[in-house]
């Protein structure tokens, strides 16, 4: 097995493309709200032209707010991907 700092040089922010994140407990706070910081990186990350998706439990009526919230242009995972919209 590779030491974990051998593969993590290897990894190099500019050849990622997708940035895939949860919402509940990821990106939102116990209240459900969005954290501001996490906002913050992600419109970051969208001005450096990465890809956000969002994958979650949630049915759409429950993520819609978030999503809109976020800006999200690619497909976003629903229903514990039972729905991809």
């Amino acid at each position: 097995m590779q030491n974990k700092n051998t593969i993590l040089n290897k990894i190099k922010y500019s050849e990622i493309e997708n940035f895939v994140f949860d919402l509940d407990g990821t990106l939102l706070n116990k209240d459900s709200e969005l954290i501001p910081e996490n906002l913050q990186t992600i419109k970051e990350l969208q001005e450096d032209n990465k890809n956000i998706i969002i994958a979650t439990g949630r049915p759409l009526y429950t993520a819609q707010k978030i999503i809109d919230q976020i800006q999200v242009k690619f497909p976003v995972i629903l229903a514990n991907g039972a729905l991809i919209w």
